[in-house]
């Protein structure tokens, strides 16, 4: 069909989507998937598909994402991933195509009076973990707010329409209530990330490298595996850094200390980085910052991912 509109296509509104709810642990893989087909791989598919028309047309992309695409919430994490993704991929897209002619426009839609929650699946994994009862209740209350008590979406449609008859509008089109302000936040929170870790890393270099002492625990802290789950420490506890020499002996140290529980394990890192790894080695492999056996050294593992 595409093909047919010699005379090329003036707008391209990618609307098509659905949102899985629901905490990410409870998530399948299969369901995950299904999300980023749908609102990111396909949305992206179509695009691909009309852009010969569009760039005959001089026409424009209306990318319907939504503010889940700049602010992540809890139990709405496969949302997010995919509205994220197409965000990126938007952002890139409208850098390929600006210099032909084809403008690229997101819509970011709050919470509006839609369909939506009633046309998406729920996950068949709900409550499995055992861990997310009082979010499920949130959720739930959240469903049913879309669906009857929400804003009127009229002027979500209007921001569609002048995104797609408009020119010069902005690459960004947040519409809703508080929705400017919740965008705001989220990148004053992103600047005081910034801020932090230029800071962060400035003050823990020498010791990250092994040439000096370890942090002021007052200025630093950092997770230590207690259990299963992550707790909190000082960064007076953290153990001296060590060197495994072989991947056998990383997997099989980092293994017996996950499932002990030992708080000396400080970190998991999953390569690439600098190192040795057996020509033989075909999978991921996992390395424990951690004190080898014997080791007096500090430093990265050597053995890496392939």
């Amino acid at each position: 069909m595409v093909d047919a509109l010699d005379g090329g296509l003036d707008a391209l509104v990618s609307n098509a989507g659905f949102g899985i709810v629901g905490p990410l642990e409870e998530v399948s893989d299969a369901e995950f998937r299904d999300q980023l087909e749908v609102n990111l791989v396909g949305t992206m598919a179509l695009c691909r598909a009309c852009l010969p028309a569009l760039r005959r047309a001089g026409g424009v992309i209306v990318q319907i994402s939504s503010v889940g695409g700049q602010v992540g919430s809890s139990g709405l994490g496969a949302y997010n991933a995919s509205k994220f993704g197409l965000e990126g991929a938007s952002e890139a897209l409208a850098e390929e195509v600006g210099s032909q002619g084809v403008r690229v426009v997101l819509v970011e839609p709050g919470a509006f009076r839609t369909s939506i929650a009633a046309k998406s699946p729920a996950i068949r994994g709900r409550g499995g973990s055992g861990q997310y009862e009082a979010l499920w209740q949130e959720l739930d209350d959240f469903l049913g707010y879309l669906d009857a008590d929400a804003e009127d979406a009229t002027i979500a449609i209007d921001a569609i329409v002048a995104a797609a008859t408009v020119p010069g509008a902005p690459f960004r089109l947040p519409v809703g209530s508080g929705i400017g302000s919740s965008i705001r936040e989220k990148v004053a929170k992103v600047l005081a990330d910034v801020d932090a870790a230029e800071a962060f890393l400035a003050s823990n270099r020498d010791y990250v490298r092994g040439d000096g002492p370890a942090p002021d625990p007052g200025l630093a802290r950092e997770p230590v595996l207690s259990g299963s789950r992550p707790t909190m420490a000082s960064a007076s506890a953290r153990p001296p850094r060590g060197q495994y020499d072989d991947h056998d002996q990383c997997l099989c140290g980092v293994r017996e200390d996950l499932e002990k529980g030992d708080p000396r394990v400080v970190a998991v890192v999953v390569g690439p980085v600098l190192g040795h790894v057996p020509s033989d080695f075909t999978g991921p492999m996992t390395c424990s910052m951690k004190r080898s056996p014997g080791s007096a050294s500090r430093g990265w593992p050597k053995s890496i991912t392939k």
